[in-house]
C-alpha cells in the first residue's frame, strides 16, 4: 500500500542480490501505481517467466519481424486484458501467432481471425520471435494517457449469446453477475 517505500526496499534487494529479477519487477509494479507507466514498464521487462517451451526462438524486442508467436506468462485475466495491445503492434508483424488456454480458444479466434491461435496442447509454430503478451505495453510505450480506450474489444459470438439470451429470459432485471474466485488450481488463488 506504499509503493514510495516499496521502490527503496526493491531497489536495495536488487542491489544486495543483482540476479533477483523480481525484485526489478516489482520496483516496476510499485512505479506503474505511482503513475510512472513507461519507467515501471521497462523494470517489468526483467521478470521472470517460463520460457523452455519457446527457448528456440529468440525474445521478441518489438522490431518488425514476418512472424510473431505471443503468450501469456500470467493468467487468463492478463490475457483478456493485454489482448488490447495486438492490434496496436500488427504494423511491426505481418503474421500473428497467440497461444492461449483451451479455455480462451474459441473466444480468442472469435475476436482475432486474423491471428493463428493455439493452446499449450499444440506445437509451437514455426516463427521469427516469441513474445509476451503482458510485453506489449512496454513496446508500445504506454503511459496513463495512452492506455488503449475501454471500448469492448471482445465480442460474444451471437450464438453464443443465443443460449445465455435462452437461459436468462425467466430472471428478472436488473440481472447482475458477480465472480467471486479466479483459478482453484492457482496456488495463490485466494
Amino acid at each position: 500500500g506504499w509503493p514510495e517505500r516499496a521502490v527503496g526496499y526493491y531497489r536495495k534487494a536488487a542491489a544486495l542480490d543483482p540476479a533477483l529479477a523480481e525484485a526489478v519487477a516489482s520496483e516496476g509494479r510499485s512505479l506503474m501505481l505511482m503513475g510512472e507507466m513507461e519507467a515501471g514498464w521497462e523494470k517489468m521487462e526483467r521478470r521472470s517467466y517460463d520460457q523452455k517451451r519457446f527457448a528456440a526462438l529468440p525474445r521478441w524486442q518489438g522490431e518488425n519481424v514476418r512472424h510473431l508467436v505471443l503468450y501469456a506468462e500470467q493468467g487468463v485475466g492478463d490475457i483478456v486484458h493485454f489482448l488490447r495491445y495486438v492490434p496496436l503492434i500488427r504494423y511491426r508483424v505481418r503474421e500473428i501467432s497467440i497461444e492461449v488456454p483451451v479455455s480462451l480458444r474459441r473466444l480468442v479466434a472469435a475476436q482475432m481471425p486474423e491471428a493463428t491461435v493455439f493452446t499449450p496442447e499444440d506445437p509451437v509454430p514455426a516463427a521469427d520471435a516469441h513474445g509476451l503478451l503482458m510485453s506489449l505495453p512496454y513496446f508500445c510505450r504506454t503511459t496513463l494517457a495512452t492506455i488503449p480506450a475501454p471500448v469492448p474489444y471482445l465480442h460474444a459470438e451471437e450464438s453464443w449469446r443465443a443460449a445465455w439470451r435462452e437461459k436468462l429470459a425467466a430472471i428478472p432485471r436488473p440481472r447482475i453477475g458477480i465472480v467471486w474466485m479466479g483459478n482453484p488450481l492457482y496456488s495463490k488463488d485466494y
